[in-house]
């Protein structure tokens, strides 16, 4: 039977792949521990980011390389369902030729009860020779040929004679031609089987080298699409990276040394730079020059000190903000940042210098008295006009929580929003605050614009640790601007606003209210609304010339 034939074929064929099979099963082994263990080779623990090959993917290829097995599996059992149900009319075929030819048949032992389903090795049994010489194949055959007679000689019966004579050579003329046939389709079924036979051994020998040879090829087409595409990449990629710094930080050398300076504007003359080499290659270094020897050039990482490197990269940053005209400059952190030796001067540079006046400035903050500092050096107009937010501590339900400032944080906003709402004893206490921060800035005002034969500034303190006296340092401040012989900018305004609080001859109720409302006392008298305003206006005065 040709099935037979087929089916050994097709497992030895299985047979030959014994070892993918359980490959495959390896395979699939992995792929269901990948679930419970994504992160780590499952044989040896090592993280995947560190092995040669991800054992999941390639579990993975591999599956997808033995999808041929389970083909040859299918076939293999679609084989036996044909096979069986060839065996099972073969059988009720047996069972038929018992029923009518029962006695002495030796057809009987090869009888299957029912509810058995024949096997192979019952089709074999009926390809065994007998001891008459015959299979139980042919007695089969013979007898079905029989009964497939004794039937049509029945239904003949009433035929005559020479009619009968004649069906009966008609038929043994078909017997004859069948036997012709059937020994042709024999043969020729031998031959196909040899040659199956053959193809099949072909294939089983050289299945490994066959799939090798194939997957090879393919492997290669990939691998030489990839080796060009790569090396178009790196060749791209390395001449971008090779243009890129220069393309970034060209013609910057000036603005950074000018900015740097800006930062470091309290040092000494010497300890500034007359200019900085910014490396445009990996190989270079970066260069500056001092400005006491402007030829002589050192490697910056070497000789400046953690703070100075930090302002050489905020300087290149704010350079280059500056080269592309950005309309905005987000600077986050900068406590953090800015080590606390210039960030007085770094605040100056944002705020008060020219290189971002037309520059809208973003600030994140985590320290309050930079915050409030910076709203100090803004002086009043500016900050009335800033936007300012308070993103409030983390609460436990995970929310972000922003806060728009209730009152400003410049000094002078506070007491003037203070006098509007009758709040008098908290004007004057923010009054007194402004006028401590901008006594110090008319101290600079004055150191910056003073003629060299004007007199110091000369102030008291209670003891080292006392800030300075606040009176004492305002009387010296009027005294001097008023003296001085240079064209001090808005001396006028200066002065009027320091007398005004002061008094024309030392004694003033104004600043008795800026010492009443600042201390606690009990039993003070209420304050008067006019005197207030007039200390509030004053400061106002100061504020807009000094800003």
């Amino acid at each position: 039977m040709r099935k037979s034939y087929q089916l050994n074929s097709q497992q030895q064929e299985l047979g030959s792949y014994s070892q993918q099979i359980s490959f495959k099963q390896l395979y699939e082994a992995v792929i269901q521990i990948q679930p419970s263990n994504p992160e780590s080779c499952p044989a040896c623990h090592t993280p995947l980011n560190l092995v040669t090959i991800n054992p999941y993917l390639h579990s993975q290829e591999e599956l997808e390389k033995l999808q041929h097995l389970a083909k040859i599996q299918k076939r293999i059992q679609d084989t036996q369902q044909t096979i069986g149900q060839q065996l099972f009319s073969l059988s009720q075929i047996v069972n038929t030729c018992l029923h009518f030819l029962s006695t002495n048949n030796q057809l009987v032992a090869y009888q299957i009860p029912n509810g058995i389903q024949p096997t192979l090795s019952w089709w074999n049994s009926l390809l065994q020779y007998l001891a008459d010489g015959y299979t139980p194949y042919q007695h089969i055959v013979a007898q079905v040929k029989h009964l497939e007679n004794t039937d049509l000689l029945s239904s003949q019966a009433q035929a005559t004679r020479n009619s009968t004579l004649e069906e009966l050579n008609r038929l043994r003329e078909f017997e004859r031609q069948i036997t012709i046939l059937q020994t042709r389709r024999n043969t020729a079924l031998k031959e196909i089987s040899k040659a199956e036979l053959l193809i099949t051994n072909f294939n089983t020998q050289n299945a490994q080298l066959i799939n090798e040879v194939t997957l090879e090829e393919s492997i290669l087409q990939r691998n030489q699409s990839i080796l060009e595409g790569y090396t178009e990449f790196v060749t791209k990629i390395n001449a971008y990276s090779r243009l890129l710094p220069s393309q970034l930080v060209a013609d910057l050398g000036e603005t950074v040394t000018t900015l740097y300076n800006a930062f470091n504007r309290y040092d000494a003359s010497h300890e500034k730079l007359a200019s900085v080499k910014l490396p445009l290659t990996q190989s270079q270094k970066l260069l500056i020059s001092f400005q006491k020897d402007p030829t002589t050039f050192f490697d910056a990482l070497h000789i400046l000190s953690e703070g100075h490197i930090r302002c050489i990269g905020l300087a290149i940053l704010l350079a280059k903000n500056i080269k592309e005209n950005c309309p905005i400059l987000i600077f986050d952190d900068p406590v953090n940042a800015i080590d606390d030796e210039h960030r007085a001067a770094i605040r100056e540079t944002l705020f008060k210098d020219s290189f971002f006046e037309q520059t809208q400035i973003i600030l994140a903050i985590h320290g309050e008295e930079f915050f409030n500092n910076t709203h100090q050096m803004l002086g009043k107009e500016r900050a009335a006009i800033s936007q300012s937010y308070i993103f409030s501590p983390h609460k436990p339900d995970n929310h972000i929580y922003v806060l728009s400032l209730q009152r400003p944080r410049n000094h002078v906003l506070v007491a003037r929003e203070l006098y509007s709402r009758g709040e008098y004893r908290d004007a004057l206490m923010s009054s007194r605050r402004a006028l401590e921060n901008l006594c110090d800035k008319t101290w600079f005002h004055y150191g910056k614009h003073c003629d060299r034969n004007d007199g110091l500034i000369s102030v008291s303190r209670r003891s080292p640790d006392q800030p300075w006296d606040l009176r004492n340092l305002a009387e010296n401040l009027k005294s001097k601007i008023d003296k001085s012989q240079a064209n001090i900018p808005k001396k006028t305004e200066i002065v009027s606003a320091l007398t005004l609080l002061l008094g024309p001859n030392g004694t003033s109720p104004c600043w008795r209210y800026l010492n009443k409302g600042t201390h606690d006392e009990d039993n003070l008298p209420e304050f008067d609304q006019h005197i207030v305003g007039k200390i509030v206006s004053s400061l106002e005065q100061l504020d807009s010339a000094l800003n």
